[in-house]
Protein backbone atom coordinates (compact mmCIF):
# COMPACT_ATOMS: atom_id res chain seq x y z
CA UNK A 1 0.00 0.00 0.00
CA UNK A 2 1.40 3.41 -0.96
CA UNK A 3 1.64 6.35 1.46
CA UNK A 4 -0.50 8.42 -0.90
CA UNK A 5 -3.31 5.86 -0.68
CA UNK A 6 -6.20 7.18 1.47
CA UNK A 7 -6.52 3.72 2.99
CA UNK A 8 -2.94 4.00 4.22
CA UNK A 9 -3.88 7.14 6.15
CA UNK A 10 -7.07 5.60 7.53
CA UNK A 11 -5.11 2.55 8.73
CA UNK A 12 -2.54 4.81 10.37
CA UNK A 13 -5.31 6.63 12.25
CA UNK A 14 -6.86 3.34 13.37
CA UNK A 15 -3.46 2.04 14.54
CA UNK A 16 -2.90 5.19 16.58
CA UNK A 17 -6.37 4.95 18.13
CA UNK A 18 -5.68 1.32 19.05
CA UNK A 19 -2.39 2.31 20.70
CA UNK A 20 -4.14 5.08 22.62
CA UNK A 21 -6.80 2.64 23.84
CA UNK A 22 -4.09 0.26 25.06
CA UNK A 23 -2.34 3.14 26.84
CA UNK A 24 -5.64 4.20 28.39
CA UNK A 25 -6.24 0.68 29.70
CA UNK A 26 -2.76 0.58 31.21
CA UNK A 27 -3.30 4.00 32.76
CA UNK A 28 -6.61 2.82 34.23
CA UNK A 29 -4.86 -0.11 35.90
CA UNK A 30 -2.17 2.22 37.26
CA UNK A 31 -4.80 4.69 38.45
CA UNK A 32 -6.65 2.01 40.34
CA UNK A 33 -3.48 0.93 42.12
CA UNK A 34 -2.57 4.55 42.91
CA UNK A 35 -6.09 5.29 44.17
CA UNK A 36 -5.81 2.49 46.64
CA UNK A 37 -2.48 3.89 47.87
CA UNK A 38 -3.34 7.64 47.87
CA UNK A 39 -6.93 8.56 46.96
CA UNK A 40 -6.54 12.36 46.62
CA UNK A 41 -3.41 12.20 44.46
CA UNK A 42 -5.01 9.52 42.32
CA UNK A 43 -8.06 11.75 41.74
CA UNK A 44 -5.85 14.61 40.54
CA UNK A 45 -3.94 12.22 38.26
CA UNK A 46 -7.18 10.80 36.87
CA UNK A 47 -8.48 14.29 36.11
CA UNK A 48 -5.26 15.15 34.29
CA UNK A 49 -5.47 11.95 32.23
CA UNK A 50 -9.12 12.70 31.40
CA UNK A 51 -8.12 16.14 30.13
CA UNK A 52 -5.28 14.62 28.10
CA UNK A 53 -7.67 12.07 26.56
CA UNK A 54 -10.14 14.83 25.69
CA UNK A 55 -7.38 16.82 24.01
CA UNK A 56 -6.18 13.74 22.09
CA UNK A 57 -9.74 13.03 20.95
CA UNK A 58 -10.15 16.61 19.70
CA UNK A 59 -6.83 16.39 17.86
CA UNK A 60 -7.91 13.13 16.17
CA UNK A 61 -11.20 14.70 15.09
CA UNK A 62 -9.39 17.75 13.75
CA UNK A 63 -7.05 15.46 11.81
CA UNK A 64 -9.99 13.53 10.35
CA UNK A 65 -11.65 16.77 9.22
CA UNK A 66 -8.40 18.04 7.74
CA UNK A 67 -7.89 14.79 5.81
CA UNK A 68 -11.46 14.94 4.54
CA UNK A 69 -10.91 18.51 3.34
CA UNK A 70 -7.65 17.45 1.69
CA UNK A 71 -9.48 14.69 -0.22
CA UNK A 72 -12.13 17.20 -1.32
CA UNK A 73 -9.46 19.69 -2.36
CA UNK A 74 -7.64 17.09 -4.48
CA UNK A 75 -10.88 15.88 -6.06
CA UNK A 76 -11.86 19.38 -7.11
CA UNK A 77 -8.39 20.60 -8.14
CA UNK A 78 -8.05 21.41 -11.84
CA UNK A 79 -4.43 20.58 -12.72
CA UNK A 80 -4.51 23.13 -15.56
CA UNK A 81 -5.60 26.04 -13.33
CA UNK A 82 -3.13 28.45 -11.72
CA UNK A 83 -3.74 26.77 -8.36
CA UNK A 84 -3.30 23.33 -9.94
CA UNK A 85 0.03 24.29 -11.51
CA UNK A 86 1.22 25.90 -8.27
CA UNK A 87 0.11 22.88 -6.25
CA UNK A 88 2.00 20.47 -8.55
CA UNK A 89 5.23 22.29 -7.68
CA UNK A 90 4.30 22.49 -4.01
CA UNK A 91 3.53 18.77 -3.88
CA UNK A 92 7.02 17.86 -5.10
CA UNK A 93 8.31 18.73 -1.64
CA UNK A 94 6.12 16.06 -0.03
CA UNK A 95 5.99 12.27 -0.03
CA UNK A 96 2.63 12.31 -1.77
CA UNK A 97 0.04 14.66 -3.24
CA UNK A 98 -2.22 13.78 -0.32
CA UNK A 99 0.43 14.82 2.24
CA UNK A 100 0.84 18.07 0.33
CA UNK A 101 -2.93 18.61 0.29
CA UNK A 102 -3.08 18.06 4.06
CA UNK A 103 -0.32 20.64 4.57
CA UNK A 104 -2.09 23.07 2.24
CA UNK A 105 -5.45 22.65 4.00
CA UNK A 106 -3.79 23.05 7.41
CA UNK A 107 -2.05 26.23 6.25
CA UNK A 108 -5.34 27.64 4.92
CA UNK A 109 -7.09 26.87 8.22
CA UNK A 110 -4.28 28.50 10.21
CA UNK A 111 -4.42 31.58 7.98
CA UNK A 112 -8.19 31.83 8.45
CA UNK A 113 -7.80 31.56 12.23
CA UNK A 114 -5.12 34.23 12.18
CA UNK A 115 -7.08 36.63 10.01
CA UNK A 116 -10.25 35.94 11.95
Amino acid sequence: MRRSDPLFHMLAVLREESREEARAEEEARATKAAAEANPSAARVDAEARDRARTIASCERETRRRTESRAHTFLASLDPESKLGVWFAGFAKEFGSRFDAAVAYVEALAETERFLG
